[in-house]
């Protein structure tokens, strides 16, 4: 048997403003819902610049709405704005997608008829999709006489925007500021100086901060600040999560550090100089390496999570509970390289002798109290499941209503 198909009953149009002209220029807060409060929103903006292309396409979907409603069928129809950020494109499709929801919540439409001005539908339309389906998308682009104008307008368009924008115009104007300032520096200095070669130095400075420059923009280094920036920023208990991590590194490098002095120390020199003789003494490398530097990768790894188990405290996530069994499992690997360095440096004639018993029972003792702290981590989890719950968002940063 065929299922039935259904066709979508409630549709809504939908405008689009991915850097928030509306915002920044006319001041209204976005989502706007309903055919007055968009037809108000537009004419504030088109006042305010009367260039703008997002007050046009906000026109045009009031004009896609009233030809619906005309020719409806039993549909309903309705219209609503949303808008991004001009900071940057995470942020904007991140506030897309919150303001969207906002507006399924007060009109559940089932699909979506996307109005455009040809340029950010590529874009927005995986945000949208990923919540209601996009039947038809309508490209809207204002009219000129003539094409010549068109091209011009658009060269002047986009032109100005590198001078204007606060996104582009740091690139176009902050960047090349630096570099003349300091190219005229050094050159200026080569007049009172010239015995120094400073004329070259501003030829390699301009090199060197075009360079830096086509690298940040280029690997998007200048996102990856702004991301972590907003995240500081949004949730500044993540500096003991990154104050853990960095920790832990430098106490690690340093343990590093100290297992090769203490190799160098405690192993003859010949034994070292010779690669023969390094293979046949590995045990006694081995040893010395763990002797010198276990103490400190203990006390760094321990550093890592305990940084992970505050975090997770102050962000409310059963996480906290694997991370606080990683302290455990740090510190009892940690005794068993310790104790396997013994071993390495007077090798066991066999599995019964003293040694070679004290380390297995020692590693039953510690297998032992690795499942008695998970048990235990366990019964934390179930029991304050509802202050740590166990997901990828804490109650305090899901989206309020």
């Amino acid at each position: 048997m065929v299922a039935e198909i259904k066709e979508p009953e409630n549709l809504l149009v939908l405008c689009v403003d991915r850097d928030d002209d509306i915002g920044t220029k006319a001041k209204v807060e976005t989502p706007i819902i309903g055919r007055e409060p968009v037809i108000e929103a537009a004419i504030k903006l088109i006042s305010t610049d009367p260039e703008e292309a997002d007050a046009n396409t906000m026109f045009e979907s009031v004009r896609v709405l009233d030809y619906l409603r005309s020719r409806s069928k039993g549909e309903k129809y309705e219209v609503a704005v949303v808008a991004g950020s001009p900071s940057d494109e995470f942020e904007a499709d991140r506030k897309i997608s919150i303001e969207l929801q906002k507006v399924l919540q007060v009109f559940p439409a089932e699909a979506a008829i996307l109005v455009s001005d040809g340029f950010t539908d590529q874009a927005v339309a995986p945000i949208i999709e990923s919540f209601l389906p996009i039947i038809s998308v309508h490209r809207f682009a204002v009219k000129h006489s003539e094409a010549l104008e068109v091209g011009w307008y658009i060269f002047y368009r986009y032109l100005r925007s590198l001078f204007i924008e606060p996104r582009y115009k740091k690139w176009t104007l902050g960047l090349p500021g630096i570099t003349f300032i300091l190219f005229t520096l050094l050159y200026s200095l080569s007049i009172f100086y010239p015995n120094f070669p400073l004329a070259a130095y501003a030829s390699i400075s301009l090199m060197l901060i075009f360079g830096l420059a086509m690298i940040v923009k280029g690997f998007g280094l200048d996102r990856a600040i702004s991301f972590i920036l907003s995240e500081v920023v949004s949730n500044p208990y993540i500096l003991i999560n990154v104050f853990g991590n960095v920790t832990g590194l430098v106490i690690c490098l340093l343990g590093i550090n100290q297992g090769l002095s203490a190799v160098t120390m405690n192993v003859p020199k010949e034994y070292l100089k010779d690669l023969m003789a390094s293979l046949s003494h590995t045990n006694l490398i081995l040893a010395s390496f763990l002797e010198g530097s276990t103490v400190y990768f203990v006390i760094g790894f321990s550093m890592v999570f305990i940084g992970r188990v505050l975090y997770y405290y102050f962000r409310r996530s059963g996480k906290i509970w694997s991370n606080a069994i990683g302290i455990v499992a740090a510190i009892v690997i940690g005794e068993t390289l310790r104790r396997s360095a013994s071993l390495l440096r007077v090798v066991p004639q066999s599995l019964a002798s003293p040694p070679a018993v004290a380390f297995f029972v020692w590693i039953a003792a510690g297998t032992i109290v690795l499942v008695l702290c998970t048990l235990t981590m366990r019964v934390f989890r179930n029991r304050f499941s509802d202050r740590f719950p166990y997901d990828e968002k804490s109650p305090q940063e899901q989206p309020t209503e």
